[in-house]
């Protein structure tokens, strides 16, 4: 075979193919055939030049979803940007409901933001106000009381989404418009995409192969969505499912909303055992329900005590998987051995993917070499936990079931 080769940049390409065309070139089989393009991605860069907040809301009434809305200001009307949106609540345990309201776009439209809602009767008076589900709540439904209020970011809720992102874009450089690095901080909307093509010409037994090496550069938008939730409760309305759970108790709603969420359904009929204690299976189970239960991708049990017979099996494997736990040993998971608050935090921390804790530490107890230390200011810093006394954490403690369906219920 023989082969000729030269290289044509874009401006030059309609030259080189009169060239081409008009090139006599011995070949082993004659005449030269039918042109074929290869084409190889040598470059990518995503530039972030605008960023957007999308306000997303679920209203439940006596615990029943009553509610859901979508409203922005500044959001890019366009296929591509809603497209991205749509995406990223697929990629959440329990964002279906959110994504339906994504309009599908034909055609990018002048006027950006974003009001839609489950319920038609409300899409029209939409407007500011509606950036909160507790304010909204109160709105819709004055008569009623506003509890287990929520707020979550979208990027951080769950640490499936944040991967899911990261893949999409693992090969892209992403920077901020003074060409500076950033992270992402929520789904990336396509606005525009500049190609820069170098081209190579070959001729291959007698085919002329047009090779294209290409540069993308991406004009991106960066949304950023903010969860609020609220259960608003006819002041008749009692929830009352365990009879060990009192009206009051600080982890209350908690379990209420545990079972709900198909979190937990106690351990009797009508016992929750809120003061016993979870077991690292019990723990790993609860996680990976609240996450929507989904399937590990690994089927390797690495795990002699962990069969496929039991029930927190795809609880555990997909535990391993997103780096909640890797075991007591290489060998072992020990699922009866019951959690520490120091181990809970940790797993909670681990599955919202965050980076190191930049507060004060409040607690004795808890020092910088201990490895939940990040994990239990990042819990101070949210709110899931304020220790067991203003100077402990108490971090060797067992943990209770209370304790666990609360750091959750808090966590988001």
């Amino acid at each position: 075979m023989r082969k000729l080769t030269f290289r044509a940049t874009l401006a030059a390409v309609l030259a080189v193919l009169l060239f081409a065309s008009a090139l006599t070139i011995p070949v082993a089989a004659g005449t030269i055939g039918h042109e074929k393009i290869r084409l190889n991605i040598t470059g990518q860069k995503a530039t972030v030049r605008k960023t957007s907040t999308v306000c997303a809301g679920e209203i439940r009434v006596n615990d029943e979803v009553a509610v859901r809305y979508l409203y922005s200001e500044d959001i890019t009307r366009s296929a591509e940007v809603f497209g991205a949106l749509r995406e990223a609540f697929r990629e959440m345990s329990d964002g279906g409901g959110f994504a339906e309201l994504v309009p599908e776009l034909a055609e990018k439209e002048p006027d950006p933001g974003l009001a839609a809602c489950s319920d038609d009767g409300y899409a029209d008076k939409m407007n500011d106000s509606w950036r909160n589900a507790s304010d909204v709540g109160r709105l819709l439904y004055p008569d009623l009381q506003a509890v287990e209020p929520s707020s979550s970011d979208l990027f951080t809720l769950d640490g499936g989404f944040a991967a899911g992102c990261a893949k999409q874009w693992k090969d892209v450089d992403i920077v901020d418009d003074a060409g500076n690095d950033c992270r992402l901080s929520g789904p990336l909307g396509v606005l525009n995409a500049v190609f820069s093509d170098t081209v190579t010409y070959t001729v291959e037994d007698g085919v002329l192969i047009k090779h294209i090496d290409r540069l993308i550069d991406y004009d991106c938008e960066s949304v950023g969505v903010v969860i609020t939730k609220v259960n608003m409760r006819d002041p008749g309305y009692s929830p009352t499912l365990f009879d060990d759970v009192p009206p009051g108790a600080y982890y209350e709603d908690a379990v209420y909303s545990a079972v709900r969420r198909g979190i937990t359904v106690g351990t009797a009929p009508s016992k929750f055992s809120p003061d016993s204690g979870c077991t690292r299976a019990q723990v790993v189970t609860f996680l990976w329900r609240a996450a929507g239960k989904p399937s590990p991708a690994a089927t390797d049990n690495p795990f002699s005590d962990v069969k496929p017979e039991d029930y927190f099996y795809d609880a555990v494997l997909w535990a391993v998987e997103k780096k909640l736990t890797a075991g007591t040993t290489k060998s072992t998971f020990s699922p009866d051995e019951v959690c520490t608050r120091g181990q809970i935090v940790t797993f909670l921390w681990r599955r919202a993917a965050v980076s190191e804790a930049k507060s004060d530490n409040p607690f004795d107890d808890v020092k910088k070499s201990d490895y939940f230390y990040d994990a239990v200011i990042w819990a101070v810093d949210r709110n899931v936990t304020k220790g067991t006394s203003p100077t402990k954490f108490s971090p060797e403690a067992v943990c209770t079931r209370a304790q666990i369906v609360t750091f959750i219920y808090r966590a988001g």
